[in-house]
């Protein structure tokens, strides 16, 4: 069973070569910068034992952190790149215990209460006269600061337990990643789809212990475990706080579409069983192991490891196919210019997020799985070229089709007409596949008038 990454025709995204986000952004990641920035801000946000502080910097060390954001989010300078490592580290090192076995149980007590509650503060101090006037001549950068130290100042509760420090250093890594959202965020209804997107991760992962991880997998099915994976990846806070601090503009409206609901909850599931795929050897070894896909199945069905796997990326490949149909309809369905290049940058975000997990698992060293997955890979087949459809030459015209987009046709009529009983069929009869190349910095596809 090969696993499928058929994004490179619609969005130029090549596992074994992601383009890059922004030169300036992919030179810092490449000469060490994005590290050491990572690492300063770190340092900034940790009170405690330095052989602990010694600790944390080798796990994002290990973790490549400014490897994973970079290959998660598209566009932006290297603020918007530090600002969403930071975030993603918030979460990342409280991965693992370091002193205490009962860290586990306070870090997800805390955590509900941080992700749960604090976009919230920050989004009421922000707004407040007195923060506005205070800071009306500072920089954006300078602004978050503000904000940031403005938090600790009136809700020191959330970082000074000083029991575990660690946890403490993670509530400030998320209140400065959340202050940059508020600050940078194109509009209120961006930030306000941040707030639900942490308050459903809080609400519905970490407090889970006492849900989907309390009941056992006998009384689990696996549609609800994949769905809770969709919620447990953090991937849909991750999308949000990206297109916050890209400072992209997008309404209520069209963040309640189904279809873009879907599409959201579509890449959380793909990313977190892939993760499970490599995290496998890692994962059953743990308390909880059984919340592992692949393990889950070993459990709950005659099938052997081997066929485990299989069924686990046959699923995945499920994930893509249905993920891509749904991006081609409702982009090449969409009349209004606009309102298409929001549509496609929200599928492209959530598409890079998919690509960039496998991307960056390959090149850790996080992982036992790397050759496995490695050999089964699998980049696009070659499909025939179509003329373009009528949508094309309007999308040229504004820039949207310049270098990256094209139209394939990937089955021909008579193929189409088969059983579609397979998510891999299904995506066959899609006529309208957007085309790959280089992409365009969010600012650049989001320029139509």
């Amino acid at each position: 069973m090969k696993l499928s990454c058929p994004f490179s025709r619609r969005f130029g995204l090549d596992v074994f070569q992601l383009p890059a986000s922004d030169s300036g952004t992919e030179e810092a990641i490449q000469n060490g910068k994005a590290r050491e920035m990572i690492k300063e801000v770190l340092i900034s946000c940790y009170e405690g034992p330095e052989e602990i502080l010694t600790k944390l910097k080798n796990k994002l060390l290990a973790i490549g952190l400014e490897g994973f954001s970079g290959a998660w989010a598209p566009g932006g300078d290297i603020h918007a790149l530090i600002d969403f490592a930071t975030f993603n580290g918030s979460m990342w090192i409280t991965d693992d215990t370091f002193d205490d076995p009962n860290q586990d149980e306070e870090m997800n007590a805390s955590l509900i209460n941080a992700w749960s509650k604090i976009p919230k503060i920050v989004g009421e101090i922000y707004q407040t006269d007195t923060f506005q006037e205070e800071n009306k001549n500072n920089t954006t950068e300078e602004k978050v600061q503000a904000l940031y130290n403005k938090f600790i100042a009136l809700y020191p509760e959330y970082v000074s337990s000083k029991k575990f420090p660690v946890i403490d250093c993670s509530n400030r890594m998320f209140i400065r990643s959340v202050a940059a959202a508020r600050l940078k965020a194109g509009n209120d209804d961006v930030y306000d789809f941040f707030i639900d997107a942490c308050k459903t991760w809080s609400t519905n992962s970490c407090s889970d212990f006492l849900g989907i991880r309390g009941k056992g997998y006998e009384q689990v099915s696996a549609e609800e475990l994949r769905s809770w994976r969709s919620v447990n990846s953090g991937s849909i806070p991750a999308f949000a706080h990206a297109i916050a601090v890209h400072g992209i503009a997008i309404s209520r409206e069209m963040f309640e579409r189904s279809e873009v609901r879907r599409l959201f909850h579509i890449a959380g599931q793909h990313v977190g069983t892939v993760n499970d795929v490599f995290s496998y050897d890692r994962e059953i070894s743990e308390e909880d192991g059984w919340t592992n896909y692949v393990q889950y199945l070993c459990l709950t069905t005659d099938k052997t490891v081997d066929e485990s796997f299989s069924e686990t990326i046959r699923q995945i490949n499920c994930f893509t196919d249905e993920f891509v149909e749904i991006t081609d309809d409702l982009i090449l369905k969409t009349e209004n210019a606009k309102e298409r290049n929001m549509l496609w940058y929200l599928s492209y975000l959530a598409a890079r997020g998919m690509v960039g997990t496998v991307t960056w698992s390959l090149l850790v060293d996080r992982y036992t799985r790397k050759e496995f997955v490695n050999s089964i890979l699998s980049n696009d087949e070659q499909h025939p070229k179509t003329p373009e459809p009528v949508w094309f030459a309007s999308a040229k015209e504004n820039g949207m089709a310049d270098r990256y987009m094209r139209a394939n046709q990937t089955k021909s009529q008579g193929e189409e007409n088969k059983d579609d009983e397979s998510c891999a069929s299904k995506c066959a009869k899609s006529q309208r596949i957007m085309a790959s190349g280089d992409v365009p910095l969010p600012g650049q596809l989001l320029s139509v008038k």
